[in-house]
């Protein structure tokens, strides 16, 4: 009897431990593909996002990103000496397409939408440049989640601060408040319409997200505002911290460059992926 006790105990054992094995395989192999798109609040935040996702998900993760300060959907922007490419043009999508095997899950995410009107593009053809972006992803069998304007910010905006705030960002802009307002309803209505129609999830932002400036999150309400944004994918565990990573990986990945930029109109083009660091990958456009 104690044998076959003894016997009956060490195959639920390896039972076990095999299963333990094989989970284990499982989750090794997951691949996921993950597509950032958005300008100002993406790029600060993106250390902070990147962290989230290693937390967020086991095994290995490809992020193509596009992003940087005052960047433009479909032109090229420029802020000080640098400019990048209009992101509905920009490599990502070939690189995307590119890559060998489809991937366990394709995850995406449309932000900061708006930088365009500031450029003069119109509200229609700014909802055209996100369509494409919105198209090439679902083609993935992306799970897409996407910001609206921050319009209870937006409509709160005295013309003073408006004036202010386009000087600081967007010195060639000579677009009037009262009509700024009007693009600005506009496009975000040809956006909601949009995330309906691609079957996108749309997540809200928060008038106490923002302060003065009114279309940059505040540096205290960021762990609150990704947590709500990224848990709009439907795998992203919502108990997931937003928190920053070390100083040495936010060192790191402030060096990191795009693929292809202008600086004082010099044409740098940097390989991809730009970081590779455990089982993250990471393009950069």
């Amino acid at each position: 009897m104690a044998s076959r006790s003894a016997r009956s105990s060490l195959e639920r054992l390896q039972s076990s431990g095999q299963h333990r094995i094989e989970h284990h395989d499982r989750e090794a192999d997951l691949l996921r593909r993950i597509v950032l798109l958005g300008a100002s609040n993406l790029t600060v935040s993106f250390p902070r996002i990147l962290h989230a996702l290693e937390n967020a998900f086991d095994g290995p993760l490809e992020v193509f990103a596009a992003l940087g300060h005052g960047r433009s959907f479909g032109l090229w922007s420029r802020l000080l000496h640098r400019e990048l490419p209009g992101i509905v043009g920009c490599g990502l999508w070939e690189a995307l397409l590119s890559r060998p095997g489809p991937a366990t899950e394709t995850l995406g995410l449309v932000t900061d939408v708006g930088n365009d009107l500031l450029y003069g593009a119109s509200p229609l053809q700014i909802a055209d440049w996100v369509q494409t972006c919105l198209e090439r992803m679902t083609a993935q069998n992306a799970d897409v989640v996407m910001t609206p304007l921050p319009m209870g910010s937006v409509e709160k905006l005295s013309s003073w601060r408006y004036y202010a705030t386009r000087s600081l960002f967007f010195p060639r802009s000579r677009i009037t408040w009262p009509d700024m307002l009007g693009r600005v309803h506009e496009l975000n209505e040809r956006l909601e319409t949009l995330g309906q129609e691609q079957g996108v999830q749309l997540v809200g932002v928060q008038r106490d997200w923002y302060g003065f400036d009114p279309i940059h999150i505040r540096h205290t309400k960021l762990r609150e505002a990704w947590q709500r944004i990224l848990s709009g994918w439907s795998s992203f565990p919502s108990e997931t911290p937003t928190g920053q990573p070390s100083p040495a990986t936010r060192l790191r990945l402030l060096r990191i460059q795009p693929q292809l930029r202008r600086i004082f109109g010099r044409q740098r083009i940097t390989g991809q992926p730009v970081l590779r660091h455990g089982g993250l990958s990471v393009w950069l456009y």
